[in-house]
């Protein structure tokens, strides 16, 4: 959230439910979903097209991350996390500060 430009309009925000009906309560027409490899292509695919049927407006666009993170995972920087290993490699430094802060106050 802090990495966003004020100038674009973005909002990041959680929700309970189906995509589809998050989107269409948002109005949005269009999802945005990032890719590191081919397997996530293979699974983000088979979604778009299910949201597809359900949404027919809705268009889902992917962008692939850069070559040098497509091995990370929120899990693995977890995992390392968890051990107290530096994970400033592969997150900002926004979340590398949150992930220390949350190590030293438990919170």
């Amino acid at each position: 959230k802090n990495k966003l430009n004020s100038n674009f309009k973005i909002e990041v925000t959680s929700f309970d439910g189906l995509l589809v009906d998050f989107a269409k309560d948002l109005k949005a027409d269009i999802l945005i979903r990032g890719i590191r490899s081919v397997s996530d292509f293979e699974y983000e695919i088979n979604l778009a097209g299910i949201n597809k049927t359900l949404c027919p407006n809705l268009e889902t666009v992917f962008l692939p991350t850069s070559p040098d993170l497509a091995v990370v995972s929120s899990s693995m920087v977890k995992e390392i996390a968890k051990h107290g290993a530096d994970v400033s490699k592969f997150v900002s430094s926004s979340v590398n500060n949150a992930i220390i802060e949350y190590n030293v106050s438990g919170t």
